[in-house]
């Protein structure tokens, strides 16, 4: 089970065109694209695979063999540190036998440097209220730039949030004056998106998913236009709520699916806010790229509405830009 999770972790990694094996001290950590040669790390040494090919099937077996090497291999007993993931919500997974599949929530230590960066921000011994250093903007929206595809990403934009959530509830209390606003947002989703609109103080309007099968093995989830066209159109829908790669259906929308939705929201003057966590994780990236709702602001921001994007990245968390009202529709927001 480990090994799996572990493989599935690097497969995720590697869709930056590189794969990372991390062993337990700094200088043990390797970069190599994976067209070239793959690292496998461990705390005293670093083995090096021939160069050639890697088929998905070869670099499975390859990234499943990094798996079982330090620190993938080995188990972190979590005992004692109160772990959601392993006592439940409620508590009702204590003293059973249960594997938790139920949060995103990995097993794995963090990284070397991460952690002795920690240890001696912790060692200064003062707690007191901080801010965010200009450089964590800067590199963010070159991050934006160069990863999202935004060739207008701004420091202004930003406002740093503690986690999704309230980055999610933000986006609501800014659009949505009363219980008589509706929230459209496509199921199934993420279940916050759902509650985190109630306490807004907006309605959820579900805009479920149309489920397309092949087989009893095969499920594949796809935009229902008609019912998307008929909630946006709504005079009291001020607000999508996106998700993209979506959670929990896997899809990874298309550049056209996302131009089109996008469109839809410059129509009928709704704020997209576009929950992008997954966006650097993507599987299989060859087969289904990932397409960013802040690289489509060129195309929708054309001064004929208060077009509003909101955005939320793995480099920055939960966000939202509201469009200004002036002529060519300048974008400024609240982001994590």
């Amino acid at each position: 089970h480990t090994h799996m999770r572990a493989a599935s972790r690097c497969a995720q990694l590697s869709t930056r065109s590189t794969l990372w094996a991390i062993g337990r001290r700094p200088h043990s950590v390797t970069r190599s694209c994976h067209s070239g040669k793959l690292a496998c790390a461990t705390s005293h040494k670093i083995q090096i695979a021939q160069p050639s090919p890697l088929p998905l099937q070869r670099l499975h077996r390859a990234l499943v063999l990094m798996a079982s090497c330090q620190p993938f291999g080995t188990h972190v007993d979590r005992t004692g540190t109160y772990a959601r993931k392993l006592q439940g919500r409620g508590g009702e997974y204590i003293g059973k036998d249960v594997v938790p599949l139920w949060i995103a929530d990995m097993d794995f230590e963090a990284p070397a440097p991460i952690v002795e960066a920690m240890v001696i921000r912790a060692k200064h011994g003062v707690y007191g209220y901080s801010d965010p250093p200009p450089e964590l903007a800067e590199l963010t929206a070159a991050r934006l730039h160069t990863v999202y595809g935004c060739k207008s990403a701004d420091t202004s934009w930003i406002r740093w949030q503690p986690g999704l959530a309230c980055g999610l509830t933000h986006a609501v209390r800014a659009c949505c004056a009363s219980s008589s606003d509706l929230v459209a947002v496509a199921t199934p989703i993420y279940p916050p998106f759902l509650s985190l609109v109630e306490v807004g103080g907006a309605t959820v309007l579900p805009v479920p998913l149309a489920e397309a099968r092949d087989g009893e093995a095969k499920l594949r989830y796809e935009i229902d236009w008609v019912a998307m066209e008929s909630a946006l159109s709504k005079p009291e829908t001020k607000l999508l709520l996106w998700c993209n790669p979506h959670n929990p259906t896997g899809r990874c929308w298309s550049a056209s699916d996302m131009r089109r939705l996008s469109q839809m929201c410059v129509t009928h003057d709704v704020t997209l806010c576009s929950d992008e966590v997954w966006g650097e994780l993507v599987l299989t990236p060859d087969r289904a790229p990932f397409c960013s709702g802040l690289s489509l602001l060129a195309a929708c921001n054309h001064g004929d509405g208060a077009n509003t994007a909101a955005e939320s990245t793995p480099s920055s968390g939960a966000a939202s830009y509201e469009a200004d009202q002036s002529a060519g529709t300048s974008v400024r927001g609240l982001a994590e």
